[in-house]
């Protein structure tokens, strides 16, 4: 029988704040309009760089598509309606992804609590917490054991909710990236020689089948805290590239890793440069812009041909430099919007990016793990190339084997902190204030 709580057109729990009528509901298709606004109110940069440029995320699917990834998955979202008035505002959601995975040497039912919004017009009305309190309570019965999420640590107003809700820190993550190499159509070669110890180690790269990853990842990842269970979660994806290992000749030796696309179901826009976006497409806006640019040019002419008239030079070079000087704004201008659009909306927007997922080793020498994961990593780099990646992107915690072993990239010393919070505590439930994962070296990539 279904639970009537869990009913899409029942409403959860309805509160008031001072002249606020509040709403909280399951999602329906009918929110991806607003839900899609609320996102874009997120800003994604840093304090100082919203100054000048904000950006936030654009969906180019339905709001619940990354939920639709997990086998199951909660959305709860907040209307706010004042008196006397017929219009609601859908103020705050958060989605919930539902999965199987093992913690604490066993296999349990957990949550991963992401997206959690709020307007910023009704912040500090306990919406979030609210918002929150009613996933932990839909997901504890569906089955949930805990909960966890991750934040960046530079979210103070996130930290402070989920710190003041009962969350503990387990872990930190770091993300990098690398930049993958110039196409080409040379074969990629499936065997080369590194030097170890003074000495030469063959090692051939091999993709492996489906069925050799499932393999793999069952062995090395039994028990792991937060791994997967059914790790066909993985490879039926349809981001999924493949799986590729590194062994020696005597194959004693195995390090291996997956390569996943990223979802191009989001993108980053830019909502303000200098001015909010919305202002750039107004009349009065552009045409106020256009005068100032006219006039700071006509400034700037003036003075580059003062400049240049002074010099005692050819008149050629005089109207060389002349033309240089007036191609100044148009070159700058040009350089701004390529900076914008290929290093920072194309990078943040998921565009031609891919993830490395779930490394794994079978050694029989340890100190093997390092060249073979340097020389793993640029195998699969160039298998991205091919794929018309143009940069890859890890995440993996600071603690973990892999860590300090994997090679030295382009990378972020600030990342998300991971947080946790058992909501049906049972008898041997481990203490997550003390609590520090074993490995922790699986990521899984929908969690974010």
């Amino acid at each position: 029988m279904q639970n009537p709580l869990l009913d899409t057109e029942r409403e959860l729990l309805s509160k008031k704040f001072d002249d606020l009528s509040i709403t909280y509901r399951l999602y329906t298709p009918s929110d991806d309009v607003p839900l899609i606004a609320l996102e874009k109110e997120a800003s994604q940069g840093n304090k100082y760089v919203r100054l000048i440029a904000d950006f936030s995320t654009i969906h180019r699917e339905p709001f619940d598509s990354k939920c639709k990834l997990f086998p199951d998955h909660i959305i709860v979202v907040a209307e706010a309606q004042r008196p006397n008035s017929a219009q609601k505002d859908l103020c705050g959601c958060a989605c919930l992804g539902i999965k199987e995975i093992y913690f604490n040497q066993k296999k349990v039912k957990a949550g991963v609590l992401f997206d959690l919004r709020v307007s910023e017009r009704y912040q500090r009305k306990g919406i979030g917490a609210t918002i929150c309190e009613l996933i932990e309570k839909l997901a504890a019965e569906k089955g949930c054991e805990f909960i966890y999420l991750s934040v960046n640590n530079n979210n103070n107003k996130a930290i402070f909710l989920y710190t003041k809700l009962g969350y503990s820190v387990i872990s930190h993550r770091r993300m990098g990236f690398m930049t993958t190499p110039p196409q080409s159509h040379d074969l990629i070669p499936s065997e080369v020689e590194i030097e170890h110890n003074g000495r030469p180690v063959k090692l051939k790269f091999e993709r492996l089948t489906r069925e050799e990853a499932l393999d793999s990842y069952n062995k090395f990842y039994l028990n792991q805290d937060l791994a997967l269970v059914n790790w066909k979660e993985l490879t039926d994806s349809q981001e999924y590239i493949g799986t590729f290992v590194a062994k020696t000749e005597d194959n004693k030796n195995t390090v291996g890793m997956t390569l996943q696309r990223i979802r191009k179901s989001g993108s980053m826009g830019l909502t303000r440069f200098f001015f909010p976006a919305t202002y750039h497409n107004k009349l009065w806006f552009v045409s106020l812009g256009l005068t100032a640019i006219l006039i700071a040019m006509s400034g700037f002419l003036s003075s580059i041909k003062e400049y240049v008239d002074s010099l005692n030079i050819d008149s050629f070079w005089k109207t060389l430099l002349g033309y240089i000087g007036m191609g100044l704004p148009v070159w700058l201008t040009s350089f701004v919007y390529l900076f914008i659009n290929k290093f920072v909306l194309n990078m943040a927007g998921f565009a031609f990016r891919g993830r490395y997922i779930g490394p794994f080793k079978f050694l029989e020498d340890e100190s093997l793990l390092r060249p073979m994961l340097e020389a793993l990593t640029k195998y699969i780099n160039q298998i991205a190339a091919y794929q018309g990646i143009e940069s890859v992107m890890y995440n993996r915690d600071v603690n973990c084997e892999f860590a300090k072993n994997w090679p030295s990239i382009k990378g972020f010393n600030a990342g998300p902190y991971f947080y946790a919070k058992y909501i049906k505590p049972q008898p041997d439930s481990q203490d997550l204030k003390s609590w520090k994962p074993s490995a922790f070296m699986y990521f899984d990539a929908r969690d974010l």
